[in-house]
């Protein structure tokens, strides 16, 4: 991409390129078959509730209203394909202030987060908050967003960066982490995001651009599971400057356009839809697991799925086939389900889900 390209409130398009692929290969939706049902992805917003955090968190109230009519305005937040929105903050009891709710309801909810917290793990938040959803639930999140403008306090040492970025990306859930960060272009122009590859945002005077080979200073942990994830990487200050916290019009904008152009390219539309469903739903190493692919579906009129393909431990192999299978896990860990559908058209289409599936010992 060439140096100072400009975009006018629109994501790169290497990065919608990566969110498409991301979407295509991962969506981790259950898909409702069902005439009336939508998909309703799911948005969370976790924050952090330190004393730092102090004059940090209002202008959330005005991003997620915004960000609700900009998928209004693009026909997505409407019944029956509602986004559903949970706020959350870091400290246990603010873990559901808003929960599966509308737009409205989470920036209501905004007021009552604390600022009193001492040490706090934005992992733990994040695995605590999405609970069921790393392992296949009713609804599955979509998008994560992460706010705080302190380093990792690390309360447990096996939650590591892998373990849950992997977690995440097996179910096709993406976070952005808005940290404090320092995004420099290679000419000095600041940034106010970039992605993994060193692709940053800047703002200017009613002008948004971008740079390439950006130099990046920030909260390691939270950018890497950022970036792990196919998200971007967020500086706080851009939304509340540091001298009298007022929210930046621009970068609200911008972040409003950059999250919704994520939602929409993660919207399910693709000829086939693979789903899994799985029982039990915590199980234990010697139980038989067993599951379920038969809501697995096509949009296209007249056209049925006609194989089940089934990976169960995510070596690539195909195990079992069929609708529903079955298997015993004799020993506790992480094991990747992987379910490949296909339809009775000629040539066939495709779908794919992938999910983690914990056995606990």
């Amino acid at each position: 991409m060439a140096k100072n390209d400009s975009v006018s409130f629109a994501m790169p398009t290497a990065l919608l390129k990566r969110l498409a692929l991301l979407a295509i290969i991962c969506w981790p939706g259950a898909a409702l078959a069902n005439e009336g049902e939508g998909f309703s992805p799911h948005l969370f917003v976790v924050v952090d509730e330190s004393g730092s955090m102090r004059g940090r968190q209002e202008w959330l109230s005005e991003v997620l209203p915004a960000l609700g009519q900009a998928l209004n305005d693009r026909n997505v937040n409407t019944l029956p394909d509602q986004v559903y929105f949970t706020l959350a903050g870091f400290t246990e009891h603010s873990r559901e202030l808003a929960k599966r709710g509308s737009d409205i309801e989470a920036a209501g909810a905004v007021r009552a987060l604390r600022t009193d917290g001492g040490t706090e793990d934005g992992f733990v938040a994040i695995r605590d908050v999405l609970s069921g959803y790393l392992t296949g639930s009713d609804y599955s999140p979509t998008t994560v967003i992460l706010v705080t403008d302190e380093d990792r306090d690390v309360t447990e040492s096996d939650l590591t960066l892998a373990r849950l970025a992997d977690q995440l990306a097996m179910n096709g859930i993406v976070v952005h982490a808005v940290i404090k960060a320092r995004i420099i272009c290679p000419d000095r122009r600041a940034g106010i995001a970039v992605d993994e590859d060193r692709v940053a945002l800047t703002a200017g005077q009613g002008d948004l651009s971008t740079c390439s080979d950006a130099e990046t200073r920030s909260f390691d942990d939270y950018a890497e599971l950022a970036w792990a994830t196919g998200g971007l990487v967020w500086k706080i200050g851009a939304f509340t400057g540091s001298r009298d916290n007022q929210t930046q019009p621009e970068t609200v904008q911008q972040l409003v356009n950059a999250l919704s152009d994520k939602i929409i390219a993660q919207w399910p539309t693709g000829l086939l839809w693979a789903d899994i469903d799985y029982w039990p739903k915590n199980p234990r190493k010697g139980d038989v697991v067993t599951f379920d692919g038969s809501s697995s579906f096509s949009n296209q009129p007249g056209r049925q799925v006609k194989d089940w393909m089934w990976d169960l431990d995510g070596d690539g192999a195909i195990e079992q086939n069929g609708p529903v299978v079955a298997k015993i896990f004799p020993v506790p860990g992480d094991y990747r389900i992987v379910l490949n559908v296909t339809d009775d058209s000629n040539p066939p289409n495709a779908g794919r889900k992938v999910m983690l599936l914990q056995v606990a010992e």
